[in-house]
This record gives C-alpha cells, sequence and structure tokens, in this order.
C-alpha cells in the first residue's frame, strides 16, 4: 500500500475522531442545543453516527495495514 493511502486511512480516523468529539462538545454541550429536544436528540444521533462509523473504520484500517506488511 502506498505512503499516500495509509495517510488517507489516518487522516479519515484522524477526522472522524475530530468530528465526534467537536459535536459532543460544541453541540450537545451547547445551551440552545441543550435547551431545544428535537436539536439535542438530532446532535446525539450525529455523535453516536461518528462513533460508531469509527469501529469497523478502525479495524478496517488495522487489516489493511497489518496486509501492508506482509
Amino acid at each position: 500500500m502506498s505512503h499516500m493511502a495509509e495517510f488517507g486511512r489516518h487522516e479519515m480516523l484522524h477526522m472522524t475522531l475530530f468530528l465526534a468529539g467537536a459535536v459532543e462538545e460544541q453541540l450537545i454541550d451547547h445551551e440552545q442545543v441543550k435547551s431545544r429536544p428535537e436539536w439535542l436528540a438530532l446532535a446525539k444521533t450525529a455523535c453516536r453516527a461518528l462513533t460508531t462509523f469509527i469501529r469497523p473504520a478502525a479495524r478496517s484500517t488495522r487489516q489493511l495495514s497489518e496486509s501492508d506488511r506482509t
């Protein structure tokens, strides 16, 4: 696997973690969002979706990295 492909996988995982953290810290904890149940539900759904996405993406990335070494 090329260095650029490996970097791309790393960058995708990094951005997913960054975005999940930003949604949690900047949206879920925001007073305007907390005061509107429908907004809070959407922000929590977004955060769950990102954290759910990261698990299989990280597993796939690990498997690809291991196959690159063989």
